[in-house]
């Protein structure tokens, strides 16, 4: 066991840090957004979802004005940013800096309802 190196907590939650970062810095994912929250700060939270896995996602308040869409729950996206750590609790998140709907059906789909929607308002 002498071998196997020691470290703080902090250097340890700095170095994973650093890599997620560092491999991650820049990537889509595509995922269902599920439990949409915004902050009174601003910032919006919500999980991206697939059958298998949830990743939690944060849009910061500088941000989500220049989305080209904004979040709603239960709309398949392609988010792109950057897998990150907040390191007081070791969550890893994604950073999102862009959302798009994720294919055409999903964008017809997402008129439709709002289509139907704006009908039943009159």
């Amino acid at each position: 066991m002498s071998n196997i190196p020691e470290y703080s907590v902090s250097e340890i939650s700095k170095s994973i840090k650093s890599s997620l970062e560092k491999k991650y810095n820049r990537v889509k994912i595509r995922g269902e957004i599920s439990g949409l929250m915004r902050a009174n700060s601003g910032h919006l939270y919500f999980n991206l979802k697939d059958e298998e896995a949830t990743l939690s996602s944060i849009v910061w308040k500088g941000r989500a004005n220049f989305l080209e869409l904004l979040p709603e729950e239960g709309l398949e996206v392609i988010a792109a940013g950057k897998i990150s750590t907040y390191m007081p609790r070791s969550n890893y998140n994604f950073i999102i800096d862009n959302i798009k709907i994720a294919g055409e059906g999903a964008l017809l789909k997402l008129i439709e309802e709002r289509k139907k929607k704006l009908k039943d308002l009159g």
